[in-house]
């Protein structure tokens, strides 16, 4: 969905700020705004190319807000204020006042916090009050407040980043010295270095990243300072840079660092774009096949294709030459240049390696709706292997996988004969664990042909070769594939049989989850009532319920997913348990607004019993419209919304869409339809963070004196909150909004 953000990178988001000191179940809309500072990846970090890092990053976030509506997880990223504004010194200066003043009252809060987590969190919205004012001063015996280790790091790590919100840089490089928690030091060092890169003082990046104790950290931050030195025109220094990183990545061990190649090759990458030889890094002028493997993945990610050719070239190892040339060809068939991606394939001399490119690529054709050119490439391969010269385990694979290939294209045939040849061979592997993955996979493989004799012919074979092997070294392994085996069995039919596989697992937790695995599989197949008898076997009470949900609502998504939609609601209303009730009906309302049939979705929304998912649901289907820019649609969705908060929360988040969307009037148009006079809730609490989430709209939308009149609202209702804990945190967010419009 446009704008989206998957599950998985909300949960990248909390999972940080739980390593930062947060309580898990901290709400995401009181999370100080300047904990968001982005930290530094690593080069090679798997969440570098995450999309919500990179909105991060092309963002240059001051301001994020984290509008988590319900379970459906929707959030809305603010960009800097798009209004242009004039802010006098003085105001500025009375907006830091007012977050002075409500300082002592967030400290008594703090004072009287057992739980160090939360006191964490109140303690994060005094020490940016505090920056912002210059009392500095005051910061470390705040931060002394904390008596565990790790907290007391993840606070540290948040002054770190409010110094360097303030652009107070030295300060920031003090404080991060004093972090003694090893896991906090390699994202703060990265933090400072990256904000003194931004201003190109690169030599004062260099000392930061110098004092990293991590060699990871050190070399990662080392060549990322030289590549921007370079681009800034200094390549002198840019080889400096590279001439120190280079020791530290020859010195990794592999206790410190597998990813020693993979720094050597962004080096030596690095290098050959400075254009200019440098005596320092002589080694890097004939570098091994690893590291030019490397930098063959580097370019061709890039899509400089031609510098990456000429790199695989020059790599002397033909099996490691074919696996670079294999991903240039990756690349370039998922670039629809299929042509190109040919010839390199079949230039490749390693008869296997040439194989799998040329699958790979018909792969990837067929994907791409490009049927023709896959079966032409397939039957190239054909050919291939009548006069192929390549070892039997490799043959099985390919013949297997090439069979998979013809089974989705729909040549049954052709599949069958080269599971055919597959199997002639593998009695000829000494390896018995790959015997029983082959043999259980090809069975696999006969069973989507429809070939069910075969299939339970190999199942049996499978077994009796289990049968044969000791796992007294790894027991698991063999839970875990008589499991499989087992959802062979009941998706094809033997359910007798499956059943009494799983009950054969010795180990009863490993029993159970089996149990489990396979109610998930007759819930899959439309068997709702074998697969509730399965998990009420379970005995373990939080994996049965955990099983019956799972079953009821994988059940109820099968029938939807085959558009069986009247069939699913019949089945939903049988359900009894008000939770799994509601997370079926869930799964049909999502369904429907994946495929954006918002009207059957609403109807079933009404008919959820608990009132928060129902308006999730509403939500999640106002999101959908405002990524689609049906502001409208998604403005009149919003107004039919009976509970008062939750209207107010989905209208404050279109807002932050019309503001993210560079339309700023809409946005206070939109803002200034809420009555702030008259919120109704039970709770001062609810009142003031409602209060203090219209303010968010506002700053977002650059609108600072509208800011400040809500929040002084706010602050006379918190006067009316009894508990000083729940004060303090509802006083913390707002003194938070203060120093944002002081900026």
């Amino acid at each position: 969905m446009a704008n989206g953000y998957s599950g998985r990178s909300i949960w990248i988001v909390k999972s940080w700020l739980n390593n930062k000191g947060y309580p898990p179940n901290a709400s995401p809309l009181a999370i100080p705004h300047s904990s968001f500072l982005i930290p530094h990846l690593p080069i090679r970090h798997p969440l570098l190319h995450s999309p919500l890092y990179q909105n991060m990053k092309k963002l240059s976030i001051s301001l994020v807000t984290i509008l988590l509506l319900g379970n459906t997880g929707i959030m809305a990223l603010a960009n800097e204020p798009v209004v242009p504004t004039m802010i006098s010194q003085q105001t500025q200066g009375d907006y830091k006042k007012q977050a002075l003043d409500i300082v002592p009252q967030i400290l008594e809060a703090a004072n009287k916090e057992e739980d160090e987590y939360t006191k964490n969190s109140l303690l994060q919205s005094v020490t940016r009050v505090y920056i912002a004012n210059g009392e500095y001063d005051k910061i470390l015996p705040l931060v002394n407040r904390i008596k565990d280790e790790q907290i007391k790091s993840g606070l540290l790590g948040s002054v770190v980043s409010q110094y360097i919100e303030f652009e107070q840089l030295e300060k920031a490089t003090q404080a991060a010295n004093t972090i003694v928690n090893q896991d906090d030091q390699p994202w703060v060092f990265s933090t400072v270095a990256d904000a003194y890169l931004t201003k190109n003082q690169y030599d004062k990046a260099a000392a930061i990243a110098n004092r990293a104790k991590d060699k990871n950290i050190k070399v990662s931050l080392l060549i990322n300072i030289a590549k921007k030195a370079a681009e800034s025109g200094e390549k002198k220094k840019a080889l400096d840079l590279l001439a120190s990183a280079l020791p530290v990545a020859q010195s990794m061990n592999s206790e410190e660092s597998t990813e020693k190649q993979y720094f050597l090759a962004q080096i030596a990458q690095e290098y050959g774009n400075i254009g200019q030889s440098d005596s320092r890094l002589n080694s890097l002028n004939n570098p091994g096949d690893e590291i030019l493997s490397y930098m063959v993945s580097s370019y061709a990610g890039m899509g400089d294709y031609e510098k990456s050719i000429g790199i695989a070239n020059r790599i002397q190892s033909a099996e490691t030459k074919a696996n670079s040339l294999r991903e240039i060809v990756g690349y370039l068939a998922v670039n629809g240049d299929y042509k190109q991606a040919l010839e390199i394939a079949n230039k490749i001399e390693d008869e296997s390696g040439k194989a799998y490119a040329l699958l790979s690529i018909a792969d990837t054709a067929w994907d791409g709706e490009k049927k023709e050119e896959a079966l032409a490439i397939l039957s190239q391969l054909q050919e291939l292997t009548k006069t192929w010269q390549v070892e039997d385990t490799t043959k099985v694979y390919l013949f297997s996988s090439m069979a998979s290939s013809y089974r989705k294209i729909g040549q049954k045939e052709q599949a069958l004969a080269l599971l055919s040849q597959s199997l002639s061979l593998v009695n000829s592997i000494e390896e018995k664990y790959a015997q029983i993955q082959i043999l259980r996979d090809i069975s696999g493989e006969y069973g989507e042909l429809g070939v069910k004799d075969k299939q339970l012919a190999l199942l049996a074979q499978t077994l009796d070769l289990i049968k044969t092997m000791n796992f007294s070294e790894d027991p698991y392994i063999k839970s875990l594939w008589i499991t499989s085996i087992a959802t062979q069995y009941i998706k094809n039919g033997q359910d007798e049989q499956g059943i009494k596989l799983v009950n054969s697992i010795e180990n009863p937790e490993e029993r159970e989850q089996a149990l489990f695995e396979i109610a998930t599989e007759y819930a899959r197949n439309g068997q709702y009532n074998p697969a509730m008898e399965i998990i009420k076997r379970i005995k373990d009470e939080e994996l049965k319920k955990a099983g019956i949900n799972l079953v009821t609502t994988t059940y109820i998504s099968s029938l939807v997913e085959a558009g069986q939609y009247d069939k699913a609601i019949q089945e939903v209303k049988k359900i009894t348990e008000p939770e799994i009730k509601t997370n079926a009906l869930n799964s049909i309302v999502y369904n429907y607004i994946e495929k954006q049939q918002y009207e059957q979705a609403l109807q079933i929304i009404n008919t959820i019993p608990d009132s928060q998912s129902k308006l999730d649901g509403l939500n999640y289907i106002i999101y959908s419209y405002t990524s689609d820019e049906k502001y409208d649609k998604a403005i009149e969705l919003a107004n039919t919304i009976t509970d008062q908060p939750g209207k107010i929360l989905a209208i404050i988040s279109i807002a932050s869409t019309y503001t993210y969307s560079e339309k700023p009037n809409e946005a206070i148009k939109l803002l200034n339809t809420i009555d702030t006079n008259n919120i109704k809730t039970n709770q001062p609490t609810e009142t003031v963070s409602i209060l203090t989430n219209i303010a968010s709209g506002y700053t977002q939308a650059n609108q600072k004196q509208k800011t400040a009149e809500i929040l002084a609202k706010a602050v006379e209702i918190s006067n009316q909150i009894p508990n000083p804990q729940e004060k303090g945190y509802a006083l913390s967010r707002i003194a938070e909004q203060y120093i944002e419009i002081s900026k």
